[in-house]
């Protein structure tokens, strides 16, 4: 596995270190799928880092924005990319953090033809978020390739050694 050197605060409290807040015009069931994503983060951790806020939503359009708000995002863009996590750190510790999920691509919440499962995909970005780099292991949460009519939601033995490894 590969560490990005970089980390979220240890927060041994209730409040999470990052808390998402998403775009205004994702569904209910994305939405849930959001915070699904940040639970096994935390439990390989052994922290409270990640959380999907329960009542904030955002209207943003210009990702990313350095502004103090961990949104989640759904820009259309013709990056090379099917979804992207940018935060920002200061002294190693990262104090902010965006995901775009590109509405270039088709997204579903499950396996389907021809579209990306949005619970897989954000809990790959959580990954970076919590400071993971890819991991060479295709089995990994934290592979680089993602591919449709496919899920990949539960982290593997590699995830979770590099998360656990991260803050301890």
């Amino acid at each position: 596995y590969k560490l990005n050197g970089v980390r979220l605060p240890k927060n041994t409290g209730s409040q999470s270190s990052i808390t998402f807040i998403p775009h205004k015009d994702f569904g209910e069931t994305t939405v849930l799928h959001f915070n699904h994503a940040c639970y096994p983060w935390n439990a390989a951790s052994g922290y409270s880092l990640l959380s999907r806020s329960a009542t904030k939503t955002h209207s943003k359009t210009a990702y990313p924005k350095k502004d103090s708000v961990n949104a989640i995002y759904r820009v259309s863009t013709n990056d090379n990319y099917v979804a992207q996590t940018t935060y920002y750190s200061s002294n190693s510790i990262i104090k902010e953090a965006d995901v775009n999920i590109n509405l270039r691509y088709k997204w579903a919440n499950s396996a389907q033809a021809g579209c990306y499962d949005v619970w897989s995909v954000f809990t790959h970005e959580a990954g970076h978020a919590v400071g993971i780099g890819h991991s060479d292991s295709k089995s990994a949460v934290m592979y680089p390739t993602v591919y449709t009519n496919t899920t990949r939601r539960t982290l593997s033995t590699e995830d979770k050694n590099a998360a656990y490894a991260n803050y301890h």
